[in-house]
């Protein structure tokens, strides 16, 4: 049986997550906090060197990287089939995906980490927080956390997060004023990809009472959270006790993320 090593309202993870549902695959799962650090533990990293999430394990397959496991369950279970027919179709899902991983993914931590971790940290303590930070592989992930912990919705990444997701918005907009999904009538790999960052925006308090999502965007989700394969996992994904201390953070700094609606506003309505 397949296995996937994960974190909850982690997009990489969710994205895996989802497309397993949709195609009916059965897995278990290993939960990773991310908070804790139980991704640097030498077992995880043993299997997967970078401590980045999601992994998953088929037998001797180990594949890492949310985009290429998804290109993996594309392979060894194809139908449904999430790649459009039409050539231009399957090349804006490509584009889509490139979108996901270059532009969106590398910002979200402005966000996410705010609402998901630093409240946690900050109960620790400088001096623990530095020594988990320390076992990071990469230089450029320990510099970022630090600054988000030390910063929080200040840090120049929070600011470029929000920036990063109203334009991600916009391209959604115009996308959906031609089909009922991304890149075509049926969900392909695109929109696989993005729904995660758009339900966890939504988890954290971000979209709907302080930031609106445009009309179109708000029936692609809807649709979306509704077929019968993901409802129970979008329910399953952290408990109400989580859910609740989530959105109490976000709310919380909801007077941050206003200042910014104006520029938001202009973004999705140009």
């Amino acid at each position: 049986m397949l296995r996937l090593y994960h974190y909850p309202l982690s997009p990489c993870s969710e994205k895996v997550r989802f497309a397993l549902a949709l195609k009916g695959v059965a897995w278990e799962e290993v939960i990773l906090d991310l908070a804790e650090k139980e991704n640097l533990t030498g077992a995880y990293l043993s299997i997967n060197s970078s401590g980045c999430i999601p992994t998953l394990v088929n037998n001797e397959d180990i594949v890492v990287e949310s985009t290429a496991i998804l290109d993996y369950i594309e392979a060894l279970f194809p139908d449904p089939c999430f790649l459009p027919d039409v050539p231009m179709q399957r090349a804006n899902m490509r584009l889509w995906a490139k979108w996901v991983d270059e532009v969106l993914h590398p910002a979200w931590p402005g966000i996410a980490w705010v609402v998901l971790v630093r409240p946690r940290w900050l109960q620790m303590g400088d001096q623990a927080v530095h020594e988990m930070v320390a076992k990071l592989p990469d230089p450029k992930r320990r510099e970022r956390q630090l600054d988000l912990y030390s910063a929080g919705f200040s840090a120049s990444l929070s600011e470029h997060a929000f920036d990063v997701l109203t334009k991600t918005l916009h391209r959604m907009d115009r996308a959906l004023e031609e089909t009922p999904m991304l890149c075509g009538v049926s969900p392909s790999l695109a929109d696989i990809s993005i729904l995660p960052y758009l339900t966890a925006a939504r988890a954290f308090g971000i979209l709907d009472e302080g930031f609106p999502v445009p009309a179109t965007v708000a029936r692609w989700m809807e649709t979306l959270i509704g077929l019968d394969a993901l409802s129970p996992v979008l329910k399953t994904q952290i408990s109400s006790e989580r859910s609740e201390e989530i959105s109490a953070v976000g709310r919380k700094s909801l007077h941050t993320l206003m200042s910014r609606k104006s520029g938001f506003e202009q973004h999705v309505t140009q």
